[in-house]
């Protein structure tokens, strides 16, 4: 049931008249059906604030745990990389780390499905170019970063060396930066999946909405 909606004129309740958009402002106006006069129907101020307040929260809200969850996957992700060039490196895998190695692939499948569904409005080799790019300078942070730590040390008169950048482990790690997100291509099905059921669940929601609203409409 809408909000009562008192005319000036005779004090009728307006709150079931539909609104017609006035063509030259925009502005909805109601026509009282008793006795002719119009009024122009408007939310009140503090509603209205109300509601600008909660949607501003719920884009702040929203872009939070988008980068909590990018901070999260780029951590799993080096993490992996990591050991997954750790293994590269000695040929074997020991048997106590395989379950290991299985979560890794999960969460891979997750990123993958991750970017799919969420970035499904770039051009997908953007997306992946950009999250292999943003991958390749968090693997390179710890040997960038070394000279400075080592000059903050010298100005604290405390003993920290740094060495030089291991420019071949770095591109062993970008080599198994390559094969984790080919890995992470298996994900783009689930995420094509994902959105399209999300886009399923959006339009059965709208759907419901308009029936209620034109059941109300039918009720006035």
């Amino acid at each position: 049931m809408g909000m009562a909606h008192l005319c000036m004129g005779c004090g009728r309740d307006l709150a079931r008249v539909r609104p017609v958009r006035d063509p030259h402002y925009g502005l909805p106006l109601i026509r009282c059906p008793h006795c002719g006069s119009c009024c122009v129907r408007r939310r009140h101020p503090l509603v209205q604030r109300w509601r600008s307040s909660a949607r501003l929260m719920t884009s702040v809200l929203m872009l939070l745990l988008a980068a909590l969850l990018v901070l999260g996957l780029a951590s799993a992700h080096r993490y992996a990389v990591e050991v997954l060039a750790e293994d590269l490196v000695r040929w074997h895998v020991p048997p106590h780390e395989r379950l290991e190695l299985t979560l890794h692939v999960a969460v891979l499948v997750f990123l993958g499905a991750w970017l799919a569904a969420g970035f499904a409005h770039w051009r997908r080799w953007w997306v992946w170019a950009a999250w292999g790019a943003l991958m390749a300078g968090v693997l390179a942070i710890d040997p960038l970063i070394e000279p400075a730590i080592e000059r903050i040390g010298r100005l604290l008169n405390d003993k920290i060396t740094a060495g030089p950048f291991d420019i071949g482990g770095w591109m062993t790690h970008l080599t198994v930066l390559g094969g984790t997100l080919v890995v992470a291509a298996a994900g783009i099905p689930l995420g094509q999946g994902i959105r399209h059921g999300l886009a399923r669940y959006r339009a059965r929601r709208w759907s419901r909405r308009r029936v209620k609203i034109r059941a109300r409409r039918t009720a006035a």
